[in-house]
């Protein structure tokens, strides 16, 4: 037969190391602690999805399993692969671990709010006015004039038309993206607002709301570029920079999980 038939059988087999390396960095700890400090939001904020009633007892023995006496040790082996997690962990508990390990920051994001990351769209005025906080000062405020103008000149149009003044023609008029936006990113804990004064007419006591980014809100636009920066600078040329889009093909992007019995195993 043509040797070419014959060159797969002797290709070099691919040895996956699950040793730890060298002052490799235990992961018990972080997990356990993000796990507390995820229940302790939930509970602060009686948001249903992380610790549902359903979901209690699971968590309840992840946070158990890593942080016992006896516990495997949690790490990033030679080859990359995550080592030592429960063998019990539904795929949730996996991956918000393997978010804690590669550094993910949607972790500390809630249910909803992760769910807003994928499907907010990128001509609302909900997207304008996030990016308008891309690439400014930590702790930047705006007036509402303010934000209405740079969330306007990234999306290419007027996001608060003059025809909608008072709030009860909203029916008559339909809602326009500032509204919209801005009730959409305050509802998900993402804006946070100062009251001026009545609102009955937009500005006329003289007086501006104004807005900025919560901590949450800060995360979630970190991931927005991470997740999607791709169709930001497709959609958007000049509004984020190539740079800040990460390497999906990275060490971080390759690391996998391994069971702790598996790498226990001879």
């Amino acid at each position: 037969q043509p040797q070419h038939q014959h060159q797969h059988q002797h290709q070099p087999v691919r040895v996956v190391s699950m040793a730890k390396p060298r002052n490799a960095k235990i992961w018990n700890k972080d997990i356990a602690t993000m796990i507390e400090d995820k229940k302790i939001k939930k509970d602060k904020s009686n948001v249903k999805g992380f610790f549902a009633s359903n979901q209690d007892e699971g968590w309840k023995a992840c946070l158990e399993a890593v942080s016992a006496e006896n516990a495997k040790e949690i790490f990033v082996s030679e080859s990359g692969h995550i080592v030592g997690l429960p063998d019990f962990m539904e795929k949730r508990e996996k991956d918000f671990c393997e978010g804690v390990i590669r550094g993910n920051p949607e972790i500390y994001l809630s249910p909803a709010q992760r769910g807003y990351l994928n499907i907010i769209s990128m001509r609302s005025g909900a997207f304008g006015i996030l990016m308008s906080f891309h690439n400014c000062d930590d702790g930047s405020v705006y007036t509402t004039e303010e934000l209405q103008q740079k969330a306007s000149n990234i999306l290419g149009f007027d996001v608060a038309p003059k025809m909608e003044l008072k709030k009860d023609d909203s029916k008559k008029y339909g809602i326009c993206p500032w509204t919209e936006g801005i009730k959409t990113l305050e509802g998900h804990g993402l804006v946070s607002r100062t009251r001026r004064g009545q609102r009955t007419i937009l500005h006329g006591n003289g007086l501006q709301d104004t807005f900025s980014l919560t901590k949450d809100g800060k995360i979630f636009l970190h991931c927005l570029i991470q997740s999607r920066g791709d169709e930001v600078m497709q959609h958007y040329p000049g509004v984020i920079e190539e740079n800040s889009v990460p390497n999906r093909t990275g060490p971080g992007a390759q690391l996998q999980v391994v069971p702790a019995a598996a790498a226990a195993a001879p």
